[in-house]
């Protein structure tokens, strides 16, 4: 959180996207990155950046998802 607090909004961006695409990539190693993704989802000061947190976990969770077979 406190290193939300020191971003701006272009860094935030930044951090976002870059996360998204190091958690597509693989996520088997970088699963623990969605709890930063979801800290800018709470973020009360910037929409923009709660839609863009969320449209980045939208996508990763429809790219890795299919791949997870769920067993019985």
């Amino acid at each position: 959180m406190e290193m939300m607090k020191e971003m701006n909004i272009a860094q935030k961006l930044t951090f976002i996207k870059s996360t998204k695409n190091e958690l597509i990539q693989s996520p088997e190693e970088k699963y623990r990155k969605i709890k930063d993704l979801i800290t800018f989802c709470s973020d009360p000061r910037d929409i923009d950046i709660v839609m863009k947190a969320l449209n980045a976990l939208c996508d990763v969770f429809c790219d890795i998802l299919p791949g997870y077979r769920i067993r019985e």
